[in-house]
């Protein structure tokens, strides 16, 4: 009886600390021309996905214009600032794409920026302000720095890949 106590006890920490951490997530409603019908914002997104997600490490995982919803994943590399074990993290940034397309308006959301390295990954990048991640050998301030620099190649990847968004969508007569 007790061991069964303590094993839930035991899981039902694990789920508690899982659901706490919050993956890095860049979201927004944005209001658009009104005069612009959802299916040409569809369009006009549809057409700014294709040209920035046109390389193979991109692709298209939804696509639906009866609902107004475009979905895809894409990458970016990574380039260590961090110069110890370098080579070890340099690799790539995976992350997803989300449009949604709607009367006066479309929201975006980019979100599950995930690392993966040649020899040393940090795999979700979260809210967190520190690592948590266990890496052997490795001491808590190079780790905070290599995910410092992971964050802030996040930050500004995730900002291009929203101008971008923006530019295209309000371009006047695109995708019509």
């Amino acid at each position: 009886m007790k061991t069964s106590l303590i094993s839930c006890l035991i899981l039902f920490s694990i789920i508690t600390a899982y659901a706490q951490v919050k993956p890095l997530t860049f979201s927004m409603g944005v209001k658009a021309d009104n005069t612009i019908p959802p299916k040409d914002l569809y369009k006009r997104g549809k057409l700014w996905f294709s040209e920035i997600f046109q390389c193979s490490n991109k692709t298209l995982t939804l696509d639906d214009p009866n609902q107004g919803v475009i979905a895809g994943k894409g990458s970016f590399p990574y380039n260590p600032k961090v110069t110890t074990w370098s080579a070890k993290t340099k690799g790539a940034v995976e992350y997803r794409v989300k449009l949604r397309f709607k009367e006066g308006r479309y929201e975006y959301e980019i979100t599950d920026f995930r690392h993966a390295g040649s020899g040393i990954s940090f795999d979700l990048i979260t809210q967190e302000a520190s690592c948590n991640k266990e890496i052997t050998g490795a001491s808590s301030e190079w780790k905070n720095q290599v995910w410092n620099d992971l964050k802030s190649q996040v930050d500004a990847n995730a900002k291009a890949i929203i101008k971008s968004l923006i530019s295209e969508i309000s371009k006047p007569g695109v995708g019509n």
